[in-house]
């Protein structure tokens, strides 16, 4: 049999990764079997592979480093040395990448490459290092209406040359025709701009819409059983170390387990999918090269900390990958605070396991270690929130007494 097995802990569990996950899981198993072999002893198959999954997420951190540096070198060259450090040194990811060979280092790539499609201009590559990201682990859909907003905002062309062609088509007519011929001349004037203006934005849809598909059915093909195949409900009864499970916990003598589970993963569902909405409204605003990182640090940090359902340490990477592109400031503290505040998990939890007996009840657990445990990272970002309204109220009020001054 296989080697492996002993070892694994959700033995009865479908995987809850993606199929692209599942892909290149299943590719480096091979290659390991192929250079190890069946001659050798199980514990030298066990080491190789442990050992090859430890080189890939090191592979992913490499190639994510490499992103940060090009994103940098474009935008901000003063900050290549400051981000890639943060990202490919940060203790954090090291224990989890290259420590504890998690997966998570390959979603962020694949977001750090959407970024990095955006800054470029190359829009349908970006939603489609989404997908794939989404195929490994299902984060990067939340991302998906920024880039998209985004797109379409910018496939939209010079909004400001509406009116400019509009005038044009005025001023000749009123030389060359009547007025009668100079209104068809301008609203043929106006057709032909909204629809030369809208062809880009169409060619996108079409052509992201088409690979979009096909790469969500490439990687799901080998491992189809019906429509079951794409539900997430096995994910729905897990709670542990975050809000949500401590509200499961608190509703749980009241309404029993199976709709308390259901409640608060649809409410926690229904509030992320809001917030990812209004940070893709904020990104379509936005029109710096940031807007995507902005919008995505934020989705992340907002379902890390308010809806997430089963929170684990190895989670700090997301946060961290995205800060290694923002400014100094608040970002990178939050994110490194919330890198140091996860890794303190075990600090909390394992106690109970290895000396307490016997074991206390699970509500118990969740309702008072999950809050401990993000009551730090939530308090800073509500401060960084205050701290940046009132910067933004003060710069507003002294560009509005410029004004008045001029």
């Amino acid at each position: 049999g296989d080697p492996i097995y002993a070892f694994t802990a959700w033995k009865r569990t479908t995987s809850a990764y993606g199929p692209a996950w599942e892909v290149l899981a299943g590719g480096t198993a091979w290659l390991v079997h192929q250079i190890v072999g069946v001659s050798h002893p199980p514990r030298v198959s066990v080491v190789a592979n442990a050992v090859a999954f430890k080189l890939l997420s090191g592979a992913f951190l490499a190639a994510s480093a490499a992103v940060v540096a090009l994103i940098l070198r474009r935008k901000a060259p003063e900050r290549v040395l400051a981000g890639v450090v943060l990202l490919a040194w940060n203790p954090v990811i090291l224990v989890e990448t290259l420590g504890n060979g998690h997966n998570d280092i390959a979603m962020i790539f694949w977001v750090l490459a959407a970024a990095w499609a955006l800054v470029g201009g190359r829009y349908t590559l970006a939603v489609l290092a989404l997908v794939v990201g989404a195929l490994v682990k299902f984060v990067p859909v939340l991302m998906l209406p920024a880039a998209g907003l985004i797109a379409w905002r910018e496939l939209g062309g010079m909004e400001g040359n509406e009116g400019k062609k509009g005038n044009e088509g005025k001023n000749g007519s009123r030389v060359r025709a009547t007025r009668y011929a100079a209104r068809i001349t301008h609203h043929a004037s106006r057709i032909t701009y909204h629809v030369s203006r809208f062809a880009p934005r169409l060619r996108f849809l079409l052509i992201t819409g088409a690979a979009s598909v096909a790469l969500i059915v490439l990687f799901y093909a080998p491992f189809w059983q019906g429509v079951e195949t794409l539900s997430i409900e096995r994910r729905q009864a897990l709670f542990t170390a975050s809000l949500p499970a401590a509200a499961w916990a608190a509703l749980l003598p009241s309404l029993g387990k199976e709709l308390t589970s259901q409640r608060v993963s649809t409410v926690a569902a229904v509030l992320t999918a809001l917030f990812a909405l209004w940070q893709g409204a904020q990104a379509w605003r936005d029109r710096s090269w940031l807007s995507f990182t902005r919008a995505s640090f934020h989705i992340i940090m907002f379902y890390l900390l308010i809806t997430c359902l089963w929170f684990q340490s190895w989670y700090a990477i997301w946060p961290l990958g995205l800060a290694a592109l923002l400014p100094p400031g608040h970002a990178a503290r939050l994110a490194a605070l919330f890198g140091y505040v996860a890794l303190a998990k075990p600090l909390a939890f394992e106690p109970l396991w290895l000396w307490h007996r016997p074991l206390p009840p699970k509500e118990w657990r969740e309702l008072r270690l999950g809050p401990a445990l993000m009551a730090l990272p939530i308090v800073y970002a509500l401060m960084a929130w205050v701290d940046g309204k009132v910067r933004r109220e003060k710069r507003e009020s002294r560009e509005t007494e410029g004004n008045q001054e001029s």
